[in-house]
């Protein structure tokens, strides 16, 4: 059985890679780029686990904009928590930078937020009825 260039290359690269697993086998199948991502991950010295996630994100279709929208604000509320832990030192400093208008500036655009979210809440539960 003779094997295109192409298969033979992506098949040489994939051995280079050391991604023979069977794990690495079935994502690749499922990807029309097949020589490309396995020359990234050779590149970049990528572990199977690394071109999985980055080929998968790469190819994924965007989410829905409502599932957007939790996600964003679910990143803020990481970022924003995170500051919770910081040295009151430096806090003080932030806070010298604009750091507490900006947080009532974010306060204030979150309560309109919340009120919009209410009002689009009963909304669908009128219509729901």
């Amino acid at each position: 059985m003779t094997i295109s260039p192409a298969r033979r290359s992506a098949f040489e690269i994939l051995r280079r890679v050391e991604t023979e697993s069977a794990y690495a086998s079935v994502l690749l199948a499922s990807l029309d780029d097949r020589t490309t991502w396995l020359e990234r991950a050779q590149r970049g010295g990528w572990s199977v686990d690394r071109l999985a996630t980055t080929a998968r994100g790469a190819n994924a279709s965007p989410p829905a904009p409502h599932v957007a929208y939790k996600a964003s604000v679910e990143a803020v509320a990481k970022k924003v928590s995170s500051l919770n832990e910081a040295d009151d030192r430096l806090l003080a400093k932030a806070v010298r930078a604009g750091l507490a208008d900006a947080v009532e500036e974010l306060a204030t655009q979150v309560e309109r937020l919340t009120a919009r979210l209410h009002k689009a809440q009963r909304r669908s539960m009128s219509i729901a009825r």
